[in-house]
């Protein structure tokens, strides 16, 4: 049997493009457990790219290997969804989401559905995204309690029912998904059944959102600085947390109540 003459440089080489892989399926999997928009996670990718000087079209190569790894299936996925090393390939993200989700994985799951919702590599189809949401939570899974609960409140693929969205987005919390505190927090902000109208418990869910990370967060907590929802007033608060969603999660609107406030003299 024929041996690999594998040199010095080369083991050093595949030593070191393990070592990043390890950190950069961290950072993913640290973005994802915030539930970091996709688009924003492409960013952070392509800046520990330059960084550690790894070419992103080894990484895919060493991903395609790897494809048994649920977690390496998932990033391989969104470089060809946010077209990283490669022309954007929507069809082949999909069917690596698909096949990863039917074996069980959840974030996987949430991708597919969100592919079905958004027509992403494949037709839309809101009921079989609701569907695989539906299984995710049934895993007991947050992110899928959460998924599902917008379902529900937004009538994707489902009658709109607002007290079993109210209930999903409780067990979504209850499970470590805060995200799911700031979809939560509209319906005491306006009183929609089956909350009573409270801003005060609104504010504290949407900062509970805020503090865990969540980037859509931010714009709307500045919002309640900024306009002083039950007393909570403060314009340098409110800066700061626009800042916050505009860097984050380039919302254009903070960038809009940033110049306001400028505009206004409202901060010194």
């Amino acid at each position: 049997m024929d041996q690999i003459d594998v040199s010095g440089n080369d083991l050093l080489q595949i030593n070191e493009e393990s070592q990043k892989l390890s950190a950069l399926l961290i950072l993913f999997r640290d973005l994802n457990n915030q539930w970091t928009k996709d688009a924003t996670i492409a960013q952070q990718i392509e800046i520990f790219l330059s960084q550690q000087s790894f070419p992103p079209q080894r990484l895919i190569s060493l991903l395609k290997i790897r494809t048994h790894d649920p977690e390496c299936a998932c990033l391989l996925a969104l470089l060809y969804c946010q077209g990283i090393g490669t022309e954007e390939k929507h069809e082949l993200a999909f069917d690596l989401y698909k096949k990863t989700a039917q074996a069980g994985d959840f974030l996987a799951q949430i991708e597919l559905g969100l592919c079905y919702e958004n027509g992403t590599g494949t037709k839309v189809d809101n009921i079989a995204a609701f569907d695989w949401y539906q299984k995710a939570s049934d895993a007991g899974f947050g992110g899928g309690h959460w998924f599902l609960g917008v379902s529900y409140e937004a009538a994707i693929g489902v009658y709109k029912n607002d007290e079993k969205a109210f209930e999903l987005y409780q067990k979504a919390i209850q499970c470590g998904c805060k995200p799911a505190a700031l979809y939560i927090a509209g319906y005491y902000f306006r009183g929609i059944w089956p909350a009573k109208k409270d801003r005060r418990k609104a504010f504290q869910l949407v900062k509970m959102s805020a503090d865990f990370g969540y980037s859509d967060s931010f714009t709307v907590l500045g919002r309640y600085y900024h306009q002083g929802f039950c007393d909570t007033k403060d314009i340098h608060e409110a800066l700061k947390m626009y800042r916050k969603g505009f860097d984050r999660a380039n919302d254009h609107n903070a960038h809009h109540f940033v110049r306001m406030i400028f505009k206004q003299n409202k901060f010194k």
